[in-house]
């Protein structure tokens, strides 16, 4: 996609760009990463993809590692829970209203 474009033009090695399924991720990076950023619409995933994506993604995640999410619903909380120790969220005054979730394993 585009943005996957203008964010490889980003010159820092720790910076791994995937435009695949999240699902896939295993595939591209076998260590433990410190950050995800997503902006999957989780609302248009089925729930089994969305659990193996949540679940993959807390995997892949060091014990200090941050999952940030956004979305455009407030109801994703109790998804997230099962998967990290702490999930919060604020809620962003936009057009639409968006939520930026924050996710880690560690307390």
């Amino acid at each position: 996609s585009d943005f996957c474009e203008i964010l490889r033009q980003i010159k820092d090695g720790r910076l791994i760009v995937i435009n695949d399924s999240a699902k896939n991720i295993n595939s591209y990076i076998n260590e433990e990463v410190e950050i995800i950023i997503s902006t999957i619409p989780f609302t248009l995933i089925s729930k089994h993809e969305l659990n193996d994506i949540i679940k993959i993604s807390s995997e892949k995640l060091s014990n200090k590692g941050i999952m940030c999410q956004i979305l455009y619903s407030n109801f994703f909380v109790n998804k997230l829970k099962p998967h990290f120790n702490n999930v919060s969220y604020r809620m962003l005054l936009s057009i639409p209203v968006e939520f930026f979730y924050v996710c880690t394993k560690s307390s």
